[in-house]
């Protein structure tokens, strides 16, 4: 299993990291997102929630790295989210209260070399420079063996697992975010934990 924290420091006093690591199993290439062939118009994407679970820091579902959708070991944090529409990914990044990204944090249902969209593109490149969530609906897992996320559609309830990696302390608020089928990002509300 592989971790990769990435520092970099900015000429004002800020600093970012993003976790997590990963890359294509078994050294097959990622797969890219994509959308779906679809004739009619696309649904927007809309997220009705998104909360701190019950099972915050109590579960262990996944790993550290991406692909790891087995138990490591180490308990998870876990959100729940209700969203519908037509979406490619799902992002979870650190905030402070009113959503403004802190830049600590991010994990994401990108892998490997997949390109992050124009919006993310601020601190890392590709999937494979930050953490994994793990995606859940009615308790079986929705992300591919790889640990990427093919494109979804419709409404879905979703269980969002994140390897503990010490981010998860009281004060601390994260927000989701949805990738568009045409790139853009819906952002989500904020969690408090």
């Amino acid at each position: 299993m592989r971790t990769v924290l990435l520092a970099i420091t900015f000429a004002v006093p800020f600093t970012a990291f993003a976790c997590g690591g990963g890359g294509a199993l078994e050294g097959k290439p990622a797969d890219s997102p994509t959308t779906t062939g679809t004739t009619g118009p696309v649904a927007e994407a809309k997220i009705k929630s998104f909360d701190k679970s019950a099972d915050m820091l109590k579960v262990d579902k996944i790993g550290g790295s991406d692909g790891a959708l087995k138990g490591d070991g180490n308990a998870d944090a876990a959100f729940t989210m209700e969203v519908d529409g037509n979406f490619l990914s799902i992002f979870v990044v650190t905030t402070d209260a009113t959503g403004k990204p802190d830049g600590n944090f991010q994990w994401d249902t990108l892998i490997a070399n997949q390109d992050m969209p124009p919006e993310m593109k601020g601190l890392v490149k590709t999937g494979g420079m930050t953490g994994g969530v793990g995606v859940f609906e009615n308790g079986q897992v929705v992300n591919k063996p790889d640990g990427s996320l093919a494109p979804m559609s419709g409404p879905h309830k979703l269980d969002l697992y994140i390897s503990n990696v010490g981010a998860f302390t009281p004060g601390a608020h994260f927000q989701v975010m949805l990738e568009k089928p045409d790139h853009t990002m819906l952002k989500g509300p904020v969690a408090a934990f």
